[in-house]
Formats: structure tokens, sequence, C-alpha cells
């Protein structure tokens, strides 16, 4: 059984947590490790690598928990924002909202478990993101990190992605995606634009044909106001922050990763 809550984001959004085996309760804190799990593109739990994790973790004595990132499974849509490679912030309040609220006693403060954070391909550049930019910091939420096929550079790395067999790979899961953001969120993001602001995102998601490429270009510099493509590709490059990452982390990926390169 899963059991989901939702997280309330400073900017108004909203996150939410997916808990194996229902909800903790909020008069006991939890003693057994917990897994943290960043998703990848979509930001869903119900996927098969995320499910296989989860039910080895859960074998292994894990509390496990998956974090629903913006728009991901029916989430409400409460700003007119999307998850995307730089959301890292999203990922940092779930996390202090799991230790405030199920790890740290109260009283005197201290943690009463072990928690660790795993991401896997866009989660994991949001993971690491979040564990380079909050530094010293992340160390009083995290005993533990995992990036598993990580895009390490986004700058680098999009051009591989785009033109790896013939950008069909990036074409066939952008089109995914647009799908699922035009059925799951356009619709809701109306009353919170302005007029010209929704026909903007409705064009956009209506005039895709090339894939992720196209989301990247129209949408995301938009939203999140950057100045064009290369400067958010730039942004949200993991490599830019591995040296600050001060959370004990381990990253591995192939040498012939199909989507990311080596």
């Amino acid at each position: 059984m899963q059991e989901r809550e939702l997280v309330k984001l400073p900017d108004g959004g909203t996150c939410g947590l997916e808990w194996d085996g229902g909800l903790p309760k909020e008069d006991r804190l939890l003693t057994k490790p917990v897994l943290v799990i960043c998703p990848g593109l979509g930001g869903g739990s119900q996927n098969l690598y995320s499910l296989a994790l989860l039910w080895k973790a859960r074998k292994a004595g894990f509390q496990v928990v998956t974090i629903l990132f913006r728009g991901a499974e029916g989430l409400p849509i409460t700003v007119p924002k999307l998850s995307y490679s730089g959301s890292w912030e999203d990922a940092q309040t779930c996390i202090e909202f799991i230790d405030k609220k199920y790890i740290r006693d109260p009283g005197y403060l201290k943690r009463r478990t072990r928690v660790y954070a795993y991401g896997v391909s866009l989660g994991a550049n949001i993971l690491g993101l979040y564990l380079g930019k909050a530094g010293e910091k992340a160390k009083k939420y995290l005993d533990g990190a995992l990036l598993y096929a990580t895009p390490w550079s986004t700058k680098t790395g999009s051009q591989f992605f785009y033109e790896n067999f013939y950008g069909l790979y990036q074409k066939a899961i952008g089109l995914n995606l647009n799908s699922t953001i035009k059925k799951n969120s356009s619709s809701e993001f109306k009353p919170l634009m302005s007029e010209e602001d929704y026909e903007w995102i409705s064009n956009a998601l209506n005039t895709n044909r090339t894939g992720l490429d196209h989301i990247d270009r129209e949408i995301y510099v938009r939203m999140f106001g950057y100045k064009d493509v290369y400067d958010y590709y730039d942004k949200v490059s993991l490599c830019n922050v591995v040296s600050t990452i001060k959370v004990p982390t381990f990253g591995f990926g192939a040498m012939d990763d199909q989507l990311c390169g080596s």
C-alpha cells in the first residue's frame, strides 16, 4: 500500500510524498532508516525502476518515500510551473519537510534515524544540484546519497542526447512528456496565468514536433527566466557544483549510456 501527502512549496506550488506502507504516524518518529527516491522525467513513482528499488529497499528494512514533483501523477497545479532539471529547491523543501515531521525529535532536536537519498536520471540531476547548492546544510538532513545515470553536464550532454540515434530518443521521450503535460497540467494552468501567458504555453505544446529540445527551448527558458537555452543548460549542469557536495555521495552510470553519453 502506498499513501500520499502533499507538501506546500515556498512559491505556493505543490509536491507530493508517496509513502510505502502508508503515512507514518505523526505522533511517532520513524526509527527505520529512510530512503528518499527522486524519480526521473515525469516525476512520478509508478515506473519500473522506482518500483524495483522500492521492493529491494523494503526487503532490506528501509522506510521508502518517493518525492512526486510538480504535476506528477495527478498532483494539483497550484502555481503555473512545471518540474524540470533545476527543481532542486523543491527537493530541498521535501527533504526538510520529512526531517521536521518524521525524523527529528522536537524536544531534543536530534535525528532518530538515518536518511538516504537516491536520484535517477533527471531526479539525480535535481538531487545532485540540491546537494551541491546546500553544501554543509544538506548534512543536517541526509547521511548519504546515490546519483544514478545523471547528466553530469547538461550543457555538453544535451548535444549528445539530441543527436544520438538520429535524435529518436529525445523525440520519443519529449513528445511523450509533451503529451503528459497537455493532458494533466495545461488546463489547470489557465486560471493561474494571464491570457497572454496561457496562449504562449498552449501554442508551445501544440506546435511541438521535435521532442524535448522544443520543451527546453520554448517552455522552460521562459517559464524559469533564463536568457536562452544555453544559459538554461549551463545553470542546471551538475558539474558546476560537484565540488561543493558535502554529503557522502556515490555517483555511477554507464560509459555507453545512450541518453547521457560518457
